[in-house]
């Protein structure tokens, strides 16, 4: 059994990573609101874990999901309760966004990235792009990305509900296809 372990990225505890920085392979970052408290919303939060990444030869985890522009679609969407509404808000635009910044700060720092739980076109978009400049940018997606859509909300009501949420059905075709064409690297469950 072989196995790595990723760090909890903080941004209270920067000092703490390369104290550690030979027992994991590398730094889960959360840049939208998930579980716990792990939250790097940040542009200086997010300049500092891609520099001290560089340095330490780690590699980044992501759950990309632009922060502020969840938050604004929340105030939008308030009065809707369905459970539905979470791939809403949470809407493909919101992880493009999050991308396109960490796809920024790679060409700066030139940190590997890992984005975890890719679950949309304009996500893959992006993505394949950085693959043709060569940039060191690997993606996963996740079983429930590619077996469950927003349909599934219907009968499974609040246990459809993830971060980053289901989406349409011409997603997942999507996502299919860039498992074959190499754009997505790997499959994880997300257990969390």
């Amino acid at each position: 059994l072989h196995y790595e372990l990723f760090l909890g990225a903080d941004k209270h505890h920067f000092d703490e990573i390369p104290r550690v920085r030979k027992e994991i392979i590398g730094l889960k970052v959360f840049m939208g609101s998930s579980t716990g408290d792990l939250l790097m919303d940040d542009d200086s939060s997010l300049h500092a874990a891609f520099a001290i990444a560089a340095q330490c030869d780690l590699m980044l985890g992501i759950h990309a999901e632009d922060e502020c522009l969840i938050q604004e679609r929340q105030k939008l969407f308030a009065k809707d309760s369905a459970h539905a509404v979470h791939s809403v808000i949470r809407s493909p635009e919101v992880a493009a966004k999050a991308i396109e910044k960490v796809i920024t700060l790679v060409r700066l720092y030139g940190t590997r990235v890992y984005i975890l739980h890719v679950s949309s076109i304009p996500e893959l978009e992006l993505i394949r792009a950085a693959k043709k400049e060569g940039l060191p940018v690997y993606a996963e997606t996740s079983p429930h990305h590619l077996f469950l859509n927003t349909g599934a909300y219907a009968h499974l009501h609040g246990r459809a509900q993830m971060n980053p949420p289901l989406r349409e059905a011409v997603h997942q075709e999507a996502l299919f296809a860039a498992i074959a064409e190499g754009v997505i690297d790997a499959i994880g469950t997300d257990h969390a």
